[in-house]
C-alpha cells in the first residue's frame, strides 16, 4: 500500500504507526515495505520510544510541572543576586513552557487527524495516503505560520 510514499511520509506513517498505535517493528516494517532496521534506525534518530512514553502524560500535567520547576527558580533568585547558571535555567524552562503551550494547538489538530486518517484507512486507503500527503503540507504551513 506504501510503495507510492515518500520517505518523509512513510516515515511520518511509521511514527505514527509505532508511537500511537504501538504497532510492533515487524508490522510496521511489513505495513511500509520498508525493512526493520530502517523502521529501528527511524525510531532511533527521531526518539521515538521517549515520545511515546511522554504521550502517556498528558500536555497539562507536563505544563504543570514546567511551571513548578520555572516557580521554583524564581523564588530562588528572587532573594538573591542571579547566577548566569540559574538564569540560564530558568530562560530554558520558558521557552520550554512557551513551545509547548503553542504547540498544543498545532498538536491537537495533529491528533484529531490521526485519528481521522486511522478510521479513513480502513475505509479507503488510497484516500488515506492523499489525506495523509496533503495533511503534512497544512502542518508546514501552520508551523511556518
Amino acid at each position: 500500500m506504501k510503495d507510492n510514499l515518500t520517505v518523509s511520509e512513510r516515515k511520518r506513517w511509521a511514527r505514527f504507526l509505532y508511537v500511537k498505535k504501538a504497532t510492533p517493528i515487524s508490522e510496521v516494517a511489513h505495513e511500509l515495505n520498508t525493512d526493520e532496521a530502517t523502521i529501528r534506525r527511524w525510531i532511533t534518530e527521531g526518539q521515538w520510544d521517549t515520545v511515546r512514553k511522554s504521550l502517556s502524560i498528558s500536555k497539562s500535567v507536563q505544563l504543570e510541572y514546567l511551571y513548578q520547576i520555572a516557580e521554583g527558580l524564581t523564588m530562588k533568585l528572587a532573594g538573591n543576586d542571579p547566577n548566569p547558571k540559574e538564569l540560564d535555567q530558568l530562560m530554558k524552562y520558558s521557552a520550554i513552557i512557551k513551545n509547548l503551550d503553542t504547540e498544543n494547538s498545532v498538536y491537537g489538530i495533529i491528533e484529531a487527524a490521526e485519528v481521522f486518517t486511522e478510521w479513513l484507512y480502513k475505509r479507503n486507503k488510497p484516500l488515506a495516503q492523499t489525506f495523509v500527503k496533503e495533511f503534512d503540507k497544512f502542518v508546514k504551513e501552520r508551523k511556518a505560520a
